[in-house]
């Protein structure tokens, strides 16, 4: 996960239970880690205290990955979070402003 607390805004690869089952040629324990996708989450109403006690936090954006995310990092100035794909051997760049994957480098 990282945090954009000027934007108010989480970014967190989400997968499913059966997506963190990894392969015995993998040296990562199993669980730590599963094929995901990027979700952008709203928490300005966390981060400010305003939140009522119960809301549950629903993605305003999800960004496909099709990949298994070891690190997500924000740029300094907020305009793109960098994830690692292990899977795919591949950085990705998603554009903060469009939640759209702009940009990949590939192994």
């Amino acid at each position: 996960m990282v945090l954009d607390g000027d934007r108010g805004l989480l970014y967190a690869i989400c997968t499913s239970r059966a997506g963190t089952e990894l392969g015995a040629d993998r040296e990562r324990p199993r669980g730590l880690y599963g094929k995901g996708d990027l979700y952008v989450f709203d928490v300005s109403g966390v981060l400010s205290g305003d939140l009522v006690d119960g809301t549950k936090l629903m993605p305003k954006q999800t960004v496909p990955v099709g990949g298994t995310v070891t690190t997500l990092l924000l740029s300094p100035d907020g305009a793109w979070v960098y994830f690692l794909d292990v899977d795919n051997d591949r950085i990705g760049r998603v554009n903060t402003a469009t939640c759209k994957l702009q940009g990949v480098i590939e192994k």
